[in-house]
Parts: C-alpha cells; structure tokens; sequence
C-alpha cells in the first residue's frame, strides 16, 4: 500500500512539475526572419487595418467565475499569386491598452500560406475583451483581402469550450501612400 501511494505523490508531483508557472506567462517570439519584406517586394497604394477580437478569458457562471481560454490568431493569404504584406500585429488588453507587438519590421506572407499566433492558456494579460489590429497590403487592387479569424478552445476534464471570431476591416484610408512609406521606411 506504502509503495502505490508514493507512486501515486511521485506521479502527481511530475505533473504538476509540468504546468507552466501561471506568474510568468511564456511568451513564444514568432519566428518570422524568412518574411521580412526585402526592397523592391512592395509596390502598392492600398493597404487596410483589420479589427480582430478575441478573449483570453470568459465569465462562466458569474462575473467572479473566469475561465482562461488559448487563442489562435490566424492570418490567411486567399490569393493564389499576390503576396500579403502585414506591417503590424498589436494585442490589446480590455483596458484598451497594448500588451505586445507581435512583429518590429514588416513581413509577407505567401499565396495561400498562413501565419498563425497562439495567445497561451496561461497568458490572461488581455482579459475578456482583448483584441488585435492587424496592417496589412496588398500590391495588387483586385486581390482577395486576408481572413483573419481567431479560435478560442479550453478544456477541462471532459468539459471544453471553443468558438471563433473573424476581423473586420475598419479602414479605408483616402491616401494609402503614408502606411506604404511607413512599411518602406522601415526596411
């Protein structure tokens, strides 16, 4: 009997070993060095900013009740030839307030390819209203715009919960030049 509950402590002391430490979140860089828009590879005049909401936590059964969730963010080129070019992927809290910038330099993505970002379980900074702005191009006019859409999941014992949302674009600028030199300039 001695000997099946210290295998028992042994068994439950290695996995809760395994559990990252909920104080300090990992954050994974995205490794995105191969994308980084070289000179000459942008040549447009339209680019957007699109609105994507997530949640990095939910209210169950009361607003004392939160559950945290792991969120996928991604980002999908629908075009059989064009390039996309994403110049920023910001993540806000519900406060409104920026908790990172995914990415420093602009960078493609190739037709059909798609970026993903997972926001972890144990990563509550945004809370139950985070959101992404997402820049992004296109050099040709006519092109499909990128869907960018989000996966919530969560799973405990044989309960989980998982829905989506998708962006929104929220701009149409006039002059589309300034977001190209600031994509250029930052080259």
């Amino acid at each position: 009997m001695l000997k099946k509950v210290l295998i028992l402590m042994i068994s439950v002391g290695t996995l809760v070993s395994c559990e990252p430490d909920p104080e300090n979140p990992t954050v994974h860089e995205l490794d995105l060095d191969n994308k980084v828009v070289q000179e000459g590879m942008l040549n447009t005049n339209s680019s957007f900013t699109t609105y994507l909401p997530i949640y990095s936590s939910v209210y169950a059964i009361s607003h004392n009740d939160v559950r945290s969730l792991t969120s996928t963010v991604s980002i999908h080129n629908m075009n059989l030839e064009d390039s996309l070019f994403v110049k920023k992927i910001d993540y806000f809290n519900t406060e409104g307030d920026l908790v990172r910038s995914y990415i420093d330099h602009p960078i493609f993505i190739k037709p059909m390819e798609t970026v993903n970002i997972v926001v972890h379980q144990i990563d509550n900074l945004g809370g139950t209203g985070a959101n992404f702005l997402i820049g992004w191009a296109l050099n040709d006019k006519s092109a499909n715009p990128p869907l960018i859409e989000a996966v919530m999941i969560s799973t405990s014992g044989q309960q989980g919960i998982s829905f989506t949302t998708r962006g929104e674009i929220m701009d149409y600028p006039d002059d589309s030049d300034l977001m190209k030199k600031e994509i250029l300039d930052s080259i």
